[in-house]
């Protein structure tokens, strides 16, 4: 599991390679079904989970499969939606990011940590947007 991408991880995880079920070992060492932790975590660790499943899946190409990314912070605290986005950007160096939002956070994140001549960041106009 790409648990590595944080400085500082909470979790180890492990994936049932027949059922595919994520497991977690806090750093006390107490092993949890990724279904037991509170929903914000969950996202954060399938959000590793498919990070590290592109790296693999991608790995013995040439080629870079670029990340689709919805609302992946709209259940974090401040610290971890500014870890999962200094993530993102760092991998951006290597793939293409999207990253669909509505929290002013991210807003006020991509204003202070894009580079102009390297990233883009756009709004959209809620008027034109349907439901």
């Amino acid at each position: 599991m790409a648990a590595h991408c944080y400085e500082r991880p909470l979790h180890t995880g492990a994936v049932d390679p027949e059922t595919l079920n994520v497991r977690v070992r806090s750093d006390a060492g107490d092993w949890r079904d990724a279904v037991h932790l509170s929903h914000g975590t969950a996202e954060q660790v399938y959000l590793l989970l498919r990070i590290a499943m592109v790296d693999h899946l991608t790995a013995a190409s040439s080629e870079s499969c670029p990340l689709l990314c919805d609302d992946i912070t709209a259940h974090c605290d401040s610290v971890r939606t500014g870890a999962i986005m200094d993530l993102l950007h760092r991998m951006s160096q290597a793939r293409q990011i999207i990253v669909f939002a509505q929290q002013p956070s991210i807003v006020r994140w991509a204003a202070k940590h894009l580079d102009v001549a390297r990233d883009r960041i756009a709004m959209l106009d809620r008027a034109l947007i349907r439901a």
